[in-house]
């Protein structure tokens, strides 16, 4: 079940690795006092980011990564009602934020996978 109070930074990480996103480590480095930690996030296709894209801020990056993940994984028969359930959501919520609330829908059609299968 869907936690909707809990910190979206774990909920945001959780997308991106369904997603296809993974964490790299390429080692550390020391300089006199001073470490670096040479990492990264990779997308599916090999782009490297610093950060991951804030699925639960912005509907451009929803839209960019997660509905094709989302389309790819469940298909055009599980996408059309999924996008139905959100925009009824956002009706509802509208000052939830609607990046948001596409990430909490996601997340309870992610985890309802799950447990059927």
């Amino acid at each position: 079940m869907t936690q909707p109070n809990r910190p979206l930074p774990e909920l945001n990480r959780k997308l991106a690795e369904w997603a296809g996103f993974s964490y790299k480590f390429g080692g550390e480095w020391f300089y006199e006092k001073y470490k670096s930690t040479n990492a990264w996030w990779e997308s599916p296709e090999g782009r490297k980011f610093k950060d991951l894209p804030d699925f639960t801020q912005s509907l451009d990056a929803c839209f960019e990564w997660l509905k094709p993940a989302l389309i790819f994984k469940f298909g055009s028969k599980k996408y059309e009602p999924f996008i139905k359930g959100w925009i009824d959501e956002v009706v509802l919520h509208i000052h939830e934020g609607e990046a948001k609330l596409f990430c909490l829908a996601l997340e309870e059609l992610i985890d309802s996978t799950l447990t059927t299968e």
